[in-house]
């Protein structure tokens, strides 16, 4: 066999590459003031492989400076298996600071990625200081917008062996300006001594407002805070009606009764100090009421005021029912109008019955009386309607009539047809009743 005429057998090769990649996910820890000895919240670094092959860890391990202060423990895979591809696990650190002061370290991630090794940067603050404000919390409940609650006390309290220095003591938060605080800190505040923080609360508006103290200092776990709540009310008053007004009144005489409902459309109590008639003609009017004036009407409560009109006077009267309370737009009126009449005339009506054509009745009389207090002039009296000149009139009342005076008017019917006949007495004077009336009626057969 001709061996130039032999070639060489081949195979092709293929493979892929993998490479692991490591990410920490925070690449640093920041874990604030911690007292001396104490413990802190555990925080987490998440490694997660982003790479295309295993992660082989080698060892975890702490660092750096003050590697003492800081515990760490994982449920990585160490020395064993492998992390594949997009899988994590969790490194959890806790720090303990052994001395006062700024201590820091770092966590070391061995492995068999190209990046390999990680680092995590740790850091915390040792403090030698125990401070404590109390209470947690302050809930301040209902007020009403625009008032100011008693206050609430928190006490500051330096349990440490050092001098806690203060920066500031403030409010901060959503609604910082609903809320108020004095306090006899000053700059600092000596081993075992205290001071207190006075809190009120005078809403601006309604709702749940909330806000914080914070005290700023040098202290364990500083600053100190205390989360402040509390809930804004207002009361609502409505009126119904809005004004009340009485027909013709006698004077003296006191006029049926007239009902005013004050409601609290509120979210808050109705504090009423006072419901009493003011105005002008304020003695012709008088009230009572059902409201709760030495107490408070409560949220979606109301109340009615009761109010008679007397006149002391003829003429148009007015006065107000006036009620001081804590609503918006307090104090609150219903105007009272009235119109109070001096002259009567009895009876309102006169009934003749039934005559014949051309004959007279009997006379009958209506008496005209003068209520008030000064003289009433009388224009004139007269019978109108369409049949006036049926009932003729004669009287004794003149141009004048004296106060407290009466006169009387006589009339006759005389019938001129048969059938129902009818006229109107009519007494015509400047009284705001006038003029004054007297129906008359009769039949002619």
């Amino acid at each position: 066999m001709d061996s130039a005429n032999i070639l060489p057998d081949t195979v092709a090769l293929t493979g892929v590459g993998v490479n692991p990649t490591v990410t920490l996910t925070p690449v640093s820890l920041a874990f604030g003031s911690q007292q001396v000895g104490t413990s802190s919240a555990q925080q987490k670094i998440t490694l997660l492989n982003t790479g295309t092959g295993s992660l082989f860890i080698n060892s975890i391990v702490l660092g750096g400076t003050n590697p003492q202060d800081y515990s760490e423990f994982d449920n990585c895979p160490i020395g064993t298996g492998g992390l594949n591809p997009n899988l994590s696990c969790v490194l959890t650190v806790t720090f303990t600071p052994t001395a006062s002061g700024s201590r820091v370290a770092t966590i070391l991630v061995t492995d068999n990625a190209k990046n390999s090794p990680q680092t995590a940067y740790l850091s915390g603050n040792g403090t030698n200081f125990t401070v404590t404000l109390t209470p947690g919390t302050m809930t301040f409940g209902n007020q009403v917008v625009g008032t100011q609650s008693t206050a609430k006390i928190a006490t500051l309290t330096n349990k440490g062996t050092t001098t806690l220095n203060i920066s500031s003591v403030v409010l901060v938060g959503a609604n910082l300006g609903d809320y108020q605080q004095s306090n006899t800190c000053g700059k600092s505040v000596p081993p075992a001594g205290i001071c207190t923080i006075n809190v009120t609360f005078a809403p601006t508006a309604t709702g749940t407002r909330v806000a914080t103290l914070q005290v700023n200092d040098n202290g364990y776990q500083g600053p100190q805070s205390i989360s402040i709540s509390g809930t804004a009310v207002q009361p609502v008053v409505v009126l119904s009606p809005t004004s009340l007004t009485y027909t013709l009144q006698q004077i003296n005489t006191s006029s049926k009764t007239q009902k005013i409902t004050l409601s609290n459309t509120g979210s808050g109590a109705l504090t009423i100090t006072t419901i009493a008639v003011g105005g002008l003609n304020l003695a012709d009017f008088t009230q009572t009421n059902s409201c709760p004036t030495s107490g408070q009407l409560a949220a979606g409560k109301s109340c009615s005021i009761t109010v008679t009109f007397t006149p002391k006077a003829a003429g148009t009267r007015t006065a107000a029912i006036n009620i001081s309370d804590n609503a918006p737009g307090a104090p609150h009126s219903v105007p009272l109008t009235g119109i109070g009449t001096a002259v009567t005339v009895t009876p309102a009506s006169l009934i003749f019955g039934v005559i014949t054509v051309g004959r007279s009745s009997q006379a009958k009389t209506v008496i005209v009386t003068n209520l008030g207090s000064s003289s009433l002039t009388i224009s004139g009296i007269n019978v109108s309607g369409a049949n006036a000149g049926e009932f003729p009139q004669t009287n004794t009342c003149g141009s004048s009539l004296a106060a407290g005076a009466s006169c009387t008017v006589t009339l006759t019917f005389i019938p001129t047809a048969v059938g129902a006949r009818a006229a109107t007495l009519n007494v015509n004077d400047p009284d705001p009743g006038g003029p004054q009336t007297v129906s008359l009626t009769g039949t002619g057969i």
